[in-house]
């Protein structure tokens, strides 16, 4: 049997430039239960004689032996979110549940919580009665000030350890999981009992189906940690599309340790026979589907693990009795994240819509944006979050500003993301703090319908620049045209008349205020072209190497329409200088903004849109440097390698070619009659389906790293 088929989901594709597209659940060693050490508190795990007691009311005596379970248990838990039951505000959340064995009330005043073994990490409990013989649910959303029922932490849906303390400071009850999986709960069986089972119909807040337990009782092995037998499928391939039929057989794999497996969760109207998984998917079936099998050593007590096998089912619109996409359960169509937007208008101007979005729904503003790409008959968006931040997975901060940029003028899909994440790697190889949009592939559907495969990218703002370790705050600046050429002539050669021309201000205060892009452009201007680099560097505030490596870039990319031109400067408070930041690469890899080829053999050099860049070129010291930097940047396992440029379009390719596909069936007869480019394309006969775009890309990186070598800019 192969390996499971999972991909790594389209958000968390990363701009290391490896290769991403590897198995999750289906890899990796086995990890028999391992019995764990003395809680950090100092009491031991077990008594005199090796036996656990963590779950004593004093987690053990003085001597070491055990004492009773207390009356308050850890009862029942969800670790990877609830889809199925949320809190109030309606958000995701992972939630505890707690139950009551006793015939008193117990009062949670004074109890604390952590998701480890140390009390110094524990939280208290807020202020609420769990009734006798009663329960408790706790959501552990992350948020205490969400609500008095909502704890600081989250769990972790990879497995990790959940202790509780009472008022004395004495640890009650300890339980260790592992793996988990999506509206799968694991709980005590009967309630508050010593056997842990896992479900598909969570009962937070209420009795289980076997009931409550007369005692407490505890598993001997409920403080070890179990991870899987890692289960493996014969699923050759996880993307479906709405009535087909889905087959595979998941067993653990030969060699590993005896363990019992109980099929948790499948879809309605699936089918388990011998093992053997049947499903005829219907016009109502799309989205990621998960099968969960609860795994255990045989004679295991101690928590289960959610052993996952994940496949996609994308909505069709054409079947017969079709029903459009549900906004909070389809949630990813063949590992992409989808975008469900609903608006009553759409223009230039922002006007209200919801967004639907990995099963929540969000207020949003949304409106038309760009320059070019506003005239596309598929255009890109700007989403304003006033009310409640969105928060894009992989990104490690929520947003209230999202950008989905068209891939319309590439039916490859790819030269956007591909540059953003090229960027990224330059500065991370390095370890350099920069400005580096995140990026992430999504599906995006209005109102029901779908609209096609998008780039999801930072806007370009002061919370970026916080997020990215700078002070907020500052002034931000965006060239707009190639005047913003450092120069004291604007592109046609003429004296400018304002040195801030080719510039807006997006942000600070006050806003008509340019005087930091004035005086770097008289600095760099009025200094002798071999000086104008180092004048910049030393007296203008620029990040020397950051600009070098923006010229080194734009140059192996063939990104002429951002060398200058579609670039930010910000002014960072804290005195770090006129920081940059990339934009908009749809001339890039091979192609210009009209979609023209562009050569791979001639590299342009950039002077006449960049003084800083000629003034590098300029000095033979400073060429010098940006040769042996560009040396570098190409050396084995570096972000501008061969070897590594092909694993990032490999990743790339392995989890988008389903959606660059369906994407050309819905906009490749537009691409084709656009009449920015469909005449000279059509004299030139060099149209490309979306297959062969892709292979171009790849040729065409082939042949520029062939020439890169001779290299040799001059001003």
């Amino acid at each position: 049997m192969r390996p499971s088929f999972q991909l790594t989901p389209g958000w968390l594709l990363s701009a290391s430039l490896t290769a991403a597209c590897a198995p999750s659940i289906g890899e990796g060693t086995l990890q028999a239960p391992v019995d764990e050490p003395a809680g950090a508190d100092g009491a031991a795990d077990g008594g005199a004689d090796g036996g656990t007691a963590d779950s004593g009311s004093t987690d053990g005596g003085a001597d070491g032996s055990s004492a009773a379970p207390s009356a308050l248990r850890i009862n029942e838990l969800v670790a990877a979110g609830d889809p199925a039951n949320r809190p109030a505000e309606g958000r995701l959340s992972d939630w505890i549940e707690l139950a009551n064995l006793s015939d008193e009330d117990i009062v949670l005043t004074g109890y604390l919580i952590a998701d480890s073994d140390d009390l110094a990490d524990a939280e208290p409990l807020p202020s609420l009665v769990v009734p006798a013989r009663g329960y408790r649910l706790l959501w552990a959303s992350g948020d205490a000030e969400a609500g008095p029922d909502h704890l600081g932490l989250r769990l972790d849906s990879d497995g990790e350890r959940l202790s509780l303390w009472d008022p004395s400071g004495a640890r009650i009850d300890r339980v260790q999981f592992g793996p988990q999986a999506s509206g799968v709960s694991v709980g005590r069986v009967p309630d508050g009992g010593g056997l842990w089972r896992l479900s598909a119909e969570p009962s937070p807040g209420v009795a289980g189906p076997e009931g409550m337990a007369a005692e407490p009782e505890d598993g001997d092995d409920q403080h070890s940690r179990w991870d899987g037998c890692q289960v493996e499928s014969d699923l050759m391939d996880g993307f479906f599309e709405e009535g087909d039929r889905v087959e595979l057989r998941a067993a653990c794999p030969a060699g590993a340790e005896a363990t019992e497996l109980r099929f948790v969760r499948g879809p309605s109207g699936s089918e388990l026979d011998g093992g053997r998984f049947t499903w005829d998917t219907g016009p109502a079936d799309g989205g990621r589907v998960e099968l969960v099998w609860e795994s255990r050593p045989e004679g295991w007590s101690g928590l289960p693990v959610a052993e996952v096998v994940s496949f996609w089912v994308a909505d069709v619109a054409g079947v017969p009795g079709a029903v459009a996409p549900d906004p909070l359960t389809y949630t990813e169509e063949w590992a992409l994240p989808v975008l469900h937007l609903s608006a009553r208008r759409l223009s230039e101007e922002y006007s209200a819509a919801t967004l639907g979005f990995l099963g929540e729904e969000l207020p949003v503003s949304i409106k038309i944006r760009g320059a070019s790409s506003t005239y596309y008959p598929k255009v890109s968006y700007l989403l304003d979050f006033n009310e409640q931040e969105i928060e894009m997975p992989g990104w490690g901060d929520s947003r209230n500003k999202l950008i989905l940029t068209s891939t319309f003028d590439d039916n490859s899909g790819l030269r956007q993301k591909f540059a953003f994440d090229t960027w990224k790697a330059i500065a991370d190889h390095d370890g350099l703090q920069r400005l580096t949009p995140r990026t992430s592939f999504v599906v995006v559907y209005f109102d029901g319908v779908y609209e096609g495969l998008y780039m999801a990218c930072d806007r370009v703002d002061d919370e970026l620049a916080r997020q990215m370790g700078f002070a907020d705050g500052g002034s931000m600046f965006k060239s707009v045209s190639h005047d913003a050429n450092f120069g004291l002539t604007d592109a046609g050669g003429g004296e400018k008349g304002w040195l801030a021309a080719g510039w807006e201000k997006t942000e600070g205060e006050p806003i008509d205020d340019f005087s930091e892009i004035i005086d770097l452009t008289s600095l760099v201007g009025g200094a002798p072209l071999a000086e104008a680099y180092d004048a910049a560097v030393d007296v203008g505030g620029i990040d020397g190497l950051e600009f070098m490596d923006w010229s080194i870039f734009v140059a192996f990319a063939s990104a002429s329409d951002s060398a200058g031109k579609n670039a930010y400067l910000y002014a960072d408070p804290d005195g770090s200088g006129l920081r940059f930041a990339p934009w908009d690469f749809n001339h890039s890899w091979g192609q210009d903004w009209t979609t023209a080829r562009t050569s791979a053999t001639d590299i342009p050099d950039h002077t006449w849109s960049n003084r800083i860049f000629a003034s590098i070129y300029a000095n033979p010291e400073r060429k010098a440097e940006l040769l042996a930097r560009a040396d570098a940047l190409r050396a084995p396992g570096a972000p501008l390698h061969l070897d590594t440029l092909r694993a990032q379009l490999d990743a790339y390719t392995a989890l988008t070619a389903r959606s660059v596909a369906r994407d050309e069936a819905r906009w490749g007869e537009a691409y084709r009659r656009f009449e920015r480019w469909s005449d000279y394309r059509s004299s030139m006969g060099d149209w490309q389906d979306a297959a062969g775009e892709t292979a171009y890309l790849y040729d065409w990186i082939e042949a520029r790293d062939a020439v890169f070598d001779d290299w040799n800019p001059v001003p």
